[in-house]
């Protein structure tokens, strides 16, 4: 376990680092709550936004896969149809066709993440 002075302790796998311990991630760190909340506001209002045209466009032309609303004030917005791939039943080919399964199964693969830790102040 890992922990720097007056940091709080920590569970065995996680490393606590106190943002004091530098001035750049000290600011970084204040400014992360307000940035997030105006972030996930204006993905609300986008969504809210994207859907209505969407909903709007495929009223005005519902047989159409493909259309662009343009407009004086900027860029044409593309809307296209496409329909999703037909996927495999994994659960049943892994129960199935254990060998089979996993002579298939690609490698994990892995990215970061950054959220308010549950249980923090």
């Amino acid at each position: 376990m890992t922990t720097t002075p007056d940091a709080p302790p920590t569970t065995p796998d996680v490393v606590t680092i106190n943002a004091d311990a530098d001035e750049e991630l000290a600011q970084l760190y204040a400014s992360y709550p307000e940035a997030k909340a105006r972030a996930d506001e204006a993905k609300k209002v986008l969504e809210a936004i994207t859907t209505s045209i969407k909903l709007k466009l495929n009223e005005m032309a519902p047989e159409e896969r493909k259309l662009e609303l343009v407009g004086p004030n900027g860029q044409p917005l593309r809307m296209t149809y496409s329909e999703r791939r037909r996927s495999l039943d994994t659960n049943r080919i892994k129960a199935e066709l254990p060998h089979v399964y996993r002579d298939y199964l690609k490698p994990p693969t892995g990215s970061w993440s950054l959220a308010v830790a549950k249980g923090g102040a």
